[in-house]
């Protein structure tokens, strides 16, 4: 935790910079990539640590959904997996959902018996037309209570099957 804390501190204050290209973007979403690529660099510069993109269960890496880092003591063997958020600081208490992790055998990212870290940036918006970054929490996901959100989803593809169509005013095609 402490090498960690070191790499935060230092992506921190490199994003605060006024002419970090982060500060150039519109809305904080888009920020969030610096965060990502700035922290993985970081942690790639600490003496045993191996940081990168995960790799899906097909081996290919993908920066999009759950998590965005996967990070390896080399030393240890041990791997953790970060996942990077920034949010407003009076959004701190919010209700709304911002975290979620859809397991997909395709996509899954989470391949190690691993700990779990969320890396939450508090901003204060954009101050005199930069982004204010404030600070850093590490959160450990392993005593986060989640809520389960089960649904039954399907496509219009799955919907007009034919077969379950019972009734229409189109005309049959010839």
């Amino acid at each position: 935790l402490a090498k960690i804390s070191g790499a935060l501190d230092h992506v921190l204050a490199e994003l605060n910079q006024p002419d970090h290209a982060a500060q150039k973007e519109k809305r904080i979403n888009e920020a969030s990539a610096h965060f990502e690529d700035s922290l993985r660099a970081e942690l790639n510069r600490v003496p045993g640590f191996a940081c990168e993109v995960p790799r899906t269960a097909a081996g290919k890496h993908q920066r999009a959904g759950y998590p965005d880092l996967r990070l390896a003591d080399q030393t240890s063997g041990r791997v953790l997996y970060l996942d990077v958020k920034l949010f407003e600081g009076k959004s701190r208490n919010s209700t709304l959902r911002t975290f979620y992790f859809e397991p997909k055998r395709e996509t899954n990212k989470v391949l190690d018996d691993a700990h779990h870290l969320l890396v939450g940036f508090e901003h204060a918006g954009k101050v005199d037309g930069h982004w204010k970054f404030l600070g850093w929490d590490i959160v450990d996901l392993s005593r986060f209570k989640l809520r389960l959100k089960a649904e039954f989803q399907g496509s219009n593809h799955d919907l007009y099957q034919p077969d379950l169509v019972v009734g229409s005013s189109r005309k049959p095609q010839q």
